[in-house]
Order: structure tokens, then C-alpha cells, then sequence
């Protein structure tokens, strides 16, 4: 219906597990619109858990989950940024609140 309207692109709500997001976009490459991808800067592992309840759709992985409590947040964004520029036609970063995270990313991108 959407690109029956002459939508120009989907923007997918919050990515984490990039192997679902790449069937996702294998399952649209023939609708001849750009898929986006976002990305929301998880705080904490405490969140990553919290989204997984609350909102449907967005799916954080437990291994991502447990990554969290060895390496800088930063550095784990930076990897999705990288993975999902692969395969996406563009990456949002949801900073919500942290706008400062978002630049550090974009240097490690």
C-alpha cells in the first residue's frame, strides 16, 4: 500500500540483530524502495533488557546484552553502525539524550 503511494524509503524502528535485519531487507529488495535502519544508544545493559519487553519489534540480543558488560557502549554502536551500512540503504542513530555518543560513533564508523 505504501509504495503504491510512491513512498520513497522505510525506515525500520531499532536495530540490533543485524542477521534479522538482513532478511528483512532480502524480503524487500524487490519493492523498489530504500530500506533504513535505526539504531537507538542503548545506556545500559538494563535497557537492552527493557526494550525487549516493552517494545515490540525491537529485538536486542542476549549476547549483545552480555557484550555490554565488557566493552565500551561506543565501541559495540560503532559495530552495528558498521554492519548494517553493509546492507542498508541508511542508518538513523537515535542518541535520546546522548547526542555526544553519537559523534563519537560517527568518527569510529
Amino acid at each position: 500500500m505504501m509504495v503504491a503511494a510512491e513512498a520513497h524509503f522505510f525506515q525500520k524502528q531499532a536495530v540490533y540483530a543485524v542477521n534479522h535485519f538482513a532478511e528483512f531487507m532480502d524480503e524487500g529488495k524487490d519493492a523498489g524502495v530504500q530500506l533504513h535502519a535505526s539504531i537507538l544508544l542503548l545506556k545500559s545493559m538494563r535497557r537492552g533488557i527493557y526494550l525487549n519487553n516493552i517494545l515490540p519489534g525491537v529485538f536486542v540480543p542476549d549476547s549483545l546484552v552480555q557484550e555490554m558488560e565488557s566493552n565500551p557502549y561506543t565501541l559495540l554502536d560503532a559495530r552495528t553502525c558498521r554492519e548494517i551500512q553493509v546492507i542498508a540503504h541508511g542508518v538513523d542513530i537515535a542518541a535520546m539524550e546522548m547526542n555526544e555518543r553519537r559523534a563519537d560513533i560517527l568518527k569510529l564508523v
